[in-house]
């Protein structure tokens, strides 16, 4: 018989960039139960939308429990995507590495990076497989 932990389904906190008109200012967090690996696209509620975001972080929810039970704000679900990686895990940290470095956030290096076009049309180029 399988016990009550194999069968309880894992959450992730994942840190995302949302990809928007004040495109790349900030992460925000979310939870899924999804695997999904960093560089995907997903979609997440922002304000009274939904819009895609690149996953620059996960860590496992129980690992960090307190810390979001002591949060001021709630963590909300992403709605789709995730499958499949859009950018490489080591694209991501190297953007991350240079923000670290220039003594700025992740979005606004891979908003020099990337090609505008390629952000602007990312939910037409993405397919979730």
């Amino acid at each position: 018989m399988a016990s009550k932990k194999e069968t309880a389904t894992k959450l992730n906190i994942i840190n995302v960039i949302p990809i928007a008109k004040t495109l790349l200012k900030g992460n925000l967090s979310y939870f899924t139960s999804k695997d999904v690996e960093i560089g995907s696209i997903v979609n997440v509620p922002l304000r009274k939308k939904i819009i895609s975001a690149i996953v620059v972080d996960k860590k496992d929810a129980s690992l960090i429990k307190s810390d979001i039970k002591s949060s001021n704000f709630s963590i909300k679900k992403i709605t789709s995507g995730g499958t499949s990686s859009f950018f490489s895990p080591s694209f991501i940290e190297a953007c991350d590495k240079t923000a670290q470095y220039y003594a700025t956030n992740t979005g606004a290096v891979l908003g020099r990076m990337v090609p505008k076009k390629i952000l602007e049309n990312i939910d037409s180029l993405f397919i979730d497989k």
